[in-house]
């Protein structure tokens, strides 16, 4: 506690000055429940992902596709990736597509975006990771980046509503999907019914061909658990899909009994 207090002291003006700052963990592990929404689209579709991410911070859940997924007799994604989530799931599994997803296009915003390649950014990415998580969590955050850097994406600095208003959230031959995670909590209630009106207009215009998803990990009902939410359209879903812990771990998936199977869902992981 002293040597807290002694910190804290020393470093009064620099402290003050971050507290200003949105908390920026970008947890890779949050990808493990979002993984169902990701091939639930894909099984309603059959059409390559446009994926847009509100909150981004440095991009480096824009590359879900490119890690690596296990639970309890199935696995799924890049077999040899340097983001493997091995150890999140904890009960059920996705309605895995035989094979690779395309993502077609990926870009994002974040009122403060950081860039993977700056090590000062990825060291404050790194700060906001609770202590007593700093091993395993450390090394993910690094292999993320190791991903990140190596396919690169610059995140637009932007609100989130501002941001989906300038996009085209529709478009012929593509599953658009906006997802994110860990992000309402730090938004004032006008910039969520913003969002909320927004994604509900350009559902309301989609068709078979030009198919919208909302998918969104956020601490929903008086416990607050972190669940998976998925909202389709043409297709009119609305269903919870998975819970987990904040970081992700604890990953448990509901069965999903809306959604039409189009392929095989075999236990698979692609090279």
């Amino acid at each position: 506690k002293q040597a807290l207090k002694r910190t804290m002291y020393e470093l009064s003006e620099q402290l003050a000055s971050l507290l200003d700052r949105a908390i920026q963990t970008n947890d890779v592990g949050r990808m493990a429940p979002l993984l169902a929404g990701f091939h639930a689209i894909y099984q309603l579709s059959a059409l390559p992902l446009r994926v847009l991410e509100i909150g981004a911070s440095a991009g480096l859940n824009l590359w879900w596709d490119s890690f690596y997924y296990e639970g309890e007799g199935w696995s799924w994604g890049q077999l040899g990736s340097l983001v493997r989530l091995t150890g999140h799931i904890t009960a059920g599994a996705p309605m895995l597509v035989d094979g690779a997803i395309p993502v077609a296009h990926r870009e994002g915003c974040d009122l403060h975006p950081l860039n993977p390649s700056s090590a000062h950014d990825i060291e404050l990415i790194k700060s906001y990771i609770w202590a007593d998580c700093v091993g395993r969590r450390f090394e993910m955050i690094d292999a993320a980046v190791r991903v990140a850097r190596e396919h690169g994406v610059a995140i637009e600095q932007s609100n989130a509503p501002s941001w989906l208003e300038s996009r085209t959230l529709l478009v012929e031959g593509f599953a658009t999907v906006v997802f994110h995670s860990i992000v309402s909590d730090y938004m004032i209630p006008s910039e969520r019914d913003a969002i909320k009106r927004i994604l509900e207009r350009a559902g309301d215009f989609a068709t078979d061909a030009a198919p919208f998803a909302w998918l969104q990990l956020e601490p929903m009902f008086e416990n607050r658990i972190p669940t998976v939410r998925l909202r389709t359209w043409p297709h009119r879903i609305d269903a919870l899909i998975a819970q987990s812990r904040f970081d992700g771990t604890g990953t448990c998936f509901y069965p999903l009994h809306q959604i039409p199977e189009r392929t095989d869902p075999s236990h698979m992981a692609s090279s």
